[in-house]
């Protein structure tokens, strides 16, 4: 992912200074050598559609740790496009893309890909739109995660961390605007409805942003069980932006002043689209 955005700052920078096509050129290809040892690593299981942790004592053989939680999400948020107008524009770029392309193919295939629903240009990503719906499919399982396994809502891998969350909805939306509509699955997993990604990301977006709002009952679930911040009018009005929030009630906890990340839910709100709640 790191490759991949600066590959795309690269990119605008190019066009104002050519110089930064070889720079573009220079991430492009670390991105795909990065790919290509997570393959090699093993991270990604054909047989669960999903990727996890391998860790390998010097001397045995490498064991992944079949855990589905965040963690084997994060590569969908390593995610570009490259479009046939970047490449016309940026022809020095756009040789040195072909040129290794064809040539390396055991690195390029590893994250360029050619999507037969889209006309315009490369999708340039970890999970290529051949594993994307077996992830999806773990990703909007309601059935998922339900343990208390690593601490329950105690670390980052149990509650909802806006960032993370942010990634994955970002993700979502440039998958889409690479595939488009005519790519949709199931939501939620095993459901009868078929969405569009960008639909999915809405709907994720929502239910995010209604961790501050009222509830059926005008309680907010940010506030959890803080009497005061949920009864009274003018403290009710105060909204707090936690460091992260209970995955099963919506409660903030950590620190109540991290508008850093937790601000993010000001770019979720423009992200619902209007048909949404």
């Amino acid at each position: 992912m790191y490759c991949l955005n600066l590959l795309e700052m690269a990119l605008v920078l190019a066009e104002h200074d050519r110089t930064y096509e070889d720079l573009a050129t220079k991430f492009l290809e670390h991105s795909t050598y990065i790919a290509n040892a997570m393959d090699r690593c093993g991270l990604w299981s054909d047989e669960d559609g999903f990727h996890y942790d391998v860790p390998q004592v010097p001397g045995s053989e490498p064991v992944p740790l079949r855990v589905r939680s965040m963690v084997g999400l994060l590569p969908l948020a390593a995610t570009a496009t490259l479009t046939n107008d970047t490449l016309r524009r940026l022809p020095d770029f756009a040789s040195h893309f072909e040129w290794f392309r064809v040539n390396k193919p055991q690195h390029a295939g590893n994250v360029v890909h050619n999507d037969a629903n889209s006309s315009d240009g490369w999708l340039l990503s970890i999970v290529s739109p051949e594993r994307l719906p077996r992830i999806l499919h773990t990703m909007l399982d309601d059935d998922e995660s339900s343990s208390g396994l690593f601490g329950g809502n105690s670390n980052w891998r149990g509650p909802i961390w806006f960032p993370l969350n942010y990634l994955l909805i970002e993700a979502l939306l440039r998958f889409d605007r690479y595939i488009g509509d005519g790519f949709t699955i199931a939501y939620p997993s095993g459901g009868d409805d078929a969405v569009s990604l960008r639909r999915i990301a809405a709907d994720l977006s929502a239910r995010l942003v209604s961790l501050f709002t009222d509830d059926p009952t005008g309680s907010r679930p940010t506030f959890g069980e803080a009497d005061r911040f949920q009864h009274d009018l003018v403290w009710h009005q105060q909204l707090l932006f936690h460091e992260y929030f209970n995955g099963d009630t919506g409660c903030g906890l950590g620190a109540s002043h991290q508008t850093g990340w937790t601000g993010l839910s000001a770019n979720l709100i423009c992200a619902i689209e209007p048909s949404e709640p």
